[in-house]
């Protein structure tokens, strides 16, 4: 109960700013307001804001089919060829991130790819707000898994901290890691559980950047 009412609250003031943003871009293009050697643009940003709109609302869904726990349906799937896509994707909507391809193992994995896509997007949204921006990507096989490890240049945590960035809502802007709402990490974990995989972190201390260790089963 508290915490969807918290999940509610969150939700609420996350989407306002980007609604009233397209709103009044919508308002000014027809009252014929914009000039037009500045409108490409600001239809391009209008365009964007409604990506990340979408994108919210993909995570708000994820939130629920991870706490109501409806079975995802993994697939097999070849694990670099899928990572790549997922990144091509990305890349479309939000050019800007900084991510580095290290060496890529791929396997044959079992994973629910709209899962995937958005534990993906939730670690890549950490490091863009809290994680000094720049993601080096390496993947390799383990012990019967498949480890994808984001590691990003970021404020990082103390030893014994890492398991709080997973707890949802408990947000601790002193880490430097968290999400914006407290629930992408703990979200990205609960579907790599369903999937039968997990998600961990680490870091070798405070100004030492943050890795992030995704886990499925090959």
């Amino acid at each position: 109960g508290k915490r969807m009412v918290r999940l509610l609250q969150f939700t609420t003031h996350e989407l306002k700013t980007p609604i009233a943003g397209v709103r009044v871009l919508l308002q000014s293009l027809q009252l014929g307001s914009i000039p037009e050697e500045q409108r490409a643009r600001l239809l391009a940003q209008g365009v964007l804001e409604t990506e990340r709109l979408a994108h919210l609302a993909e995570t708000i869904l994820a939130f629920q089919r991870a706490t109501a726990k409806t079975r995802l349906k993994p697939v097999n799937a070849a694990s670099e060829p899928l990572l790549r896509e997922l990144m091509e994707q990305r890349r479309r909507t939000f050019g800007d991130d900084e991510v580095t391809l290290g060496a890529l193992e791929s396997a044959q994995v079992m994973v629910d790819r709209d899962a995937f896509r958005v534990v993906l997007e939730n670690l890549l949204d950490n490091a863009r707000k809290y994680g000094g921006g720049h993601v080096e990507m390496t993947a390799g096989t383990r012990d019967h898994h498949w480890q994808l490890e984001v590691k990003d240049r970021g404020e990082g945590f103390s030893p014994g901290e890492a398991e709080r960035l997973f707890a949802p809502f408990e947000r601790d802007d002193k880490s430097g890691v968290q999400t914006g709402s407290g629930l992408g990490l703990f979200i990205s974990r609960q579907l790599l559980r369903a999937m039968g995989g997990d998600l961990s972190a680490t870091s070798e201390g405070p100004g030492k950047g943050a890795t992030f260790i995704v886990t499925l089963t090959v």
